[in-house]
């Protein structure tokens, strides 16, 4: 038996036409034919609606991409006002997620070596 889904599905139409064209050797394998015809049209069913879903979560994945995308700019562009309102060097700034500019602290001056 097959185990990838394609070859399944091929293996199964095969079968299916082989029961066809071969009623008198078999008779009785006819009265799988209808429940062998309906399962296929549901694996094909199945089939087509996964690829839509595939397609539609490569879409909202896009779309999502395309909204963070636009929030991460608006964000930029409301600290940068708020960065002009409230001024560069305000504490303020940190609860809005900018770094405030800040004095630099001076270096300790090195310590001088013993000579020995």
């Amino acid at each position: 038996m097959k185990t990838d889904f394609p070859s399944t599905v091929l293996d199964l139409e095969q079968l299916r036409e082989s029961i066809l064209k071969n009623l008198a050797l078999a008779p009785a394998a006819e009265k799988f034919l209808a429940p062998l015809d309906q399962a296929l049209a549901k694996i094909r069913s199945l089939s087509h609606h996964r690829a839509t879903l595939t397609a539609d979560k490569q879409k909202a994945t896009q779309d999502l991409k395309a909204a963070v995308a636009e929030a991460q700019n608006l964000a930029i562009d409301v600290r940068a006002i708020i960065r002009g309102e409230v001024g560069a060097r305000s504490e303020k700034l940190v609860e809005f997620g900018v770094t405030p500019l800040r004095r630099r602290s001076r270096k300790a001056a090195p310590a001088e070596e013993t000579k020995k």
